[in-house]
């Protein structure tokens, strides 16, 4: 099998690694053996043994020790397996695809028992493999477990003795070296796949029943996750209102969950050490005590990681509804990773990585969401073709369509009612105006945002919307230096007043006194919105804001590849400026600029 990966690690990487003391034993997985384990997959997946059992339940992976990537990339896109990795090397994780979330960075900060992972690979360093391979037995939540460690592992007590504590089922299914890898090295190694049983212990209980010596039920178990969800938002509040010393925003939470944290473990150690027969008098049990530490532990990483989201509001706030639906949905999976400061820095990043994608994505598909037959004029090269793309939703793909968005626009029939009607019920509608039709206005303001054109405020500032009454979205704009004669959407200012006490401005125009938030200076008016009862939303845009869109939109959708193209196809001429701004991909979201808002 070819074309696992697209991965090659060069003799200046590993002098990188080395130079920035991150070299952390990097030996890169062959492809021998990233063939060795898809074919024991298959033929796993393909076995009466689990094919009913198991495999139509996998669909994550997590790679310990995940390098550059290319185990995750091999395994995840062969199978279809949402991907995890864990990885301390900054410098190693830069090189990892978008798709992949990271769940820890060191792995001697990392808990395993929580991070359930149908399948793990780990292909630790040697130095120290022994110590990964128990660790990983020992507190792994997993399906199947792959392995690549050296051959005298089977030699070794210790790990012996976890496999038949947990009672693993396991098979040896190649062996390999290491002689002609990207990193040479005379290592000769097992790759060993290590199953689930019926008689496997649960991690959970394995790890609490060891290291407090209790016996912990592995079906009551089964049902603690559960409580975890109502116990979610209990201390949100707490958590928002201690303060803690710190440098910035992410050591400030970080330690804060640090201390809350080390009073849970230690009264779960102390509940421990008390005589059973005392726990009996006292009509308390232990298993329930220690379950109900586990929930208040989870629900503890929950409540921070949703303090942190919340603080990337700037990111997220770029975002249209399904851009960030898709995003949080994602987002939601790193609620298994522990809160420290490195993992916080690496989810941002991956956050960053997915929401720049995001954003072009987004501004394809809200551009071409507004075509119509009386929205769009063709471009030159195709101006007579394709009469009936308006019965298809892919219009570029299957028909080649390119055109030119009108700063007039009319979207028909897309809600039963845009406006809601005295015999309308339910939740649908806010302010009158229905809710599918408050989320295409605000992803088109999110859009607008993304281009650089700020817009003030959002459909539901508006207040309550009436069949075919005119609605005005205004950019952000600062009056405060407003002067007699400046021309308004109102009028010419014939005269200023300034309230001091309560700081604000009114403006004299046309023989009446207006409060500042009605006077809106020339030009500044981003869309005006009617919406209608049979369905239907009238727009008119700014018309810098939709020549930008269509420059964007046609150097995002592949239509032209330069001004003289643009030009050319449309008539509509455009600055070099214009050109340089719209016509090129930049990143709109940066790692320096986005951990600033974790700084505060």
């Amino acid at each position: 099998m070819s074309n696992l990966h697209n991965k090659k690690a060069t003799p200046s990487l590993f002098e990188s690694l080395k130079d920035n003391k991150q070299d952390f034993e990097f030996y890169p997985t062959t492809d021998e053996i990233l063939n060795c384990i898809i074919e024991d997959m298959n033929n796993t997946k393909k076995s009466s043994k689990y094919h009913n059992v198991y495999f139509r339940n996998i669909n994550t992976v997590l790679d310990i020790g995940a390098g550059d990537g290319r185990v995750l990339d091999a395994i995840g896109n062969v199978f279809g397996l949402k991907k995890r990795g864990i990885e301390k090397s900054s410098i190693l994780k830069e090189k990892w695809d978008k798709s992949i979330l990271p769940i820890g960075s060191d792995f001697n900060e990392v808990t395993l028992i929580d991070k359930k992972s149908d399948i793990i690979f780990c292909n630790p360093p040697y130095k120290e493999y022994v110590n990964w391979t128990c660790r990983i037995l020992e507190e792994g939540n997993f399906e199947f477990l792959y392995l690549v460690i050296p051959k005298r592992w089977s030699d070794n007590e210790r790990i012996k003795e976890v496999i038949e504590n947990r009672k693993f089922d396991y098979q040896v299914i190649g062996e390999f070296d290491f002689l002609e890898a990207d990193r040479k090295a005379r290592a000769y190694i097992e790759v060993i796949r290590f199953d689930k049983t019926h008689y496997t212990k649960e991690a959970f209980s394995y790890f609490y029943n060891k290291q407090f010596k209790t016996e912990l039920d592995d079906k009551r178990k089964d049902n603690i996750d559960d409580e975890v969800e109502e116990k979610k938002e209990d201390t949100i509040d707490f958590i928002k209102n201690e303060v803690v010393t710190g440098s910035d925003f992410v050591q400030r939470l970080v330690k804060l969950h640090e201390n809350e944290l080390s009073k849970l473990v230690n009264g779960m150690a102390t509940l421990a050490s008390v005589d059973d027969i005392v726990m009996n008098m006292l009509n308390i049990s232990k298993n329930e005590i220690l379950e109900k530490m586990k929930i208040n532990i989870n629900s503890l990483k929950y409540e921070y990681w949703k303090l942190l989201f919340d603080r990337l509001d700037k990111i997220t706030n770029r975002l249209t509804s399904k851009s960030r639906d898709e995003l949080m949905k994602q987002m939601n999976s790193t609620m298994l990773v522990d809160f420290t400061v490195g993992n916080v820095y690496d989810v941002v990043i991956w956050i960053i990585k997915n929401a720049n994608d995001f954003i072009d994505e987004q501004i394809k598909d809200v551009y071409l969401s507004l075509f119509s037959e009386k929205n769009i004029t063709n471009y030159k090269s195709n101006k007579n073709a394709f009469s009936k793309w308006r019965y298809e939703k892919d219009f570029n793909t299957l028909y080649g369509l390119r055109a030119v968005l009108d700063y007039r626009v009319v979207l028909g029939g897309y809600w039963s009612r845009a406006i809601k009607c005295p015999d309308d019920w339910g939740s649908q509608f806010t302010n009158n105006l229905h809710d599918n039709a408050h989320t295409k206005i605000n992803d088109i303001i999110t859009i607008a945002h993304n281009l650089d054109f700020k817009v003030k405020g959002t459909s539901y500032d508006l207040g309550n919307w009436e069949s075919g009454q005119k609605k005005y979205l205004y950019f952000e704009t600062s009056n405060k230096e407003f002067k007699k004669g400046t021309k308004t959407n109102l009028g010419i200012i014939e005269d200023i007043y300034y309230h001091k006490e309560d700081n604000y401005y009114q403006y004299y125009i046309n023989k009446q006194w207006y409060h500042e938030d009605f006077v809106k200076p020339v030009g500044s008016i981003f869309a005006e919105v009617k919406a209608y009862k049979n369905g239907n939303i009238h727009f008119k845009f700014n018309q810098k804001f939709i020549k930008a869109l269509n420059i964007k939109a046609a150097a995002l959708l592949g239509w032209v590849k330069n001004k003289d193209e643009f030009e050319a196809e449309t008539g509509i001429k455009i600055s070099d400026e214009e050109a340089e701004k719209y016509l090129n991909k930049n990143k709109i979201l940066d790692f320096k600029n986005s951990v600033a808002l974790l700084t505060a």
